[in-house]
């Protein structure tokens, strides 16, 4: 059966994606909340909403996983 996908969980399916291939673990904890690590980062950095947005909004990005 065949069902169209809407756009939440498209961009949803990007971001998680993208961490992947930009070398992040990507888990989903009991509060079915996304959680994303990275090794040999600065876990303190990610708090910051800069950084936060910035994030988020290069891991959303659909056309980057058209040009792979």
């Amino acid at each position: 059966m065949s069902e169209l996908i809407d756009t939440k969980k498209l961009y949803k399916m990007a971001f998680i994606y993208n961490c992947v291939m930009d070398g992040w673990i990507v888990k989903k904890d009991e509060n079915d909340k996304i959680i994303c690590l990275k090794d040999k980062e600065n876990v303190q950095e990610y708090q910051y909403n800069d950084f936060l947005k910035e994030f988020v909004k290069t891991k959303i990005d659909i056309d980057k996983i058209c040009l792979e």
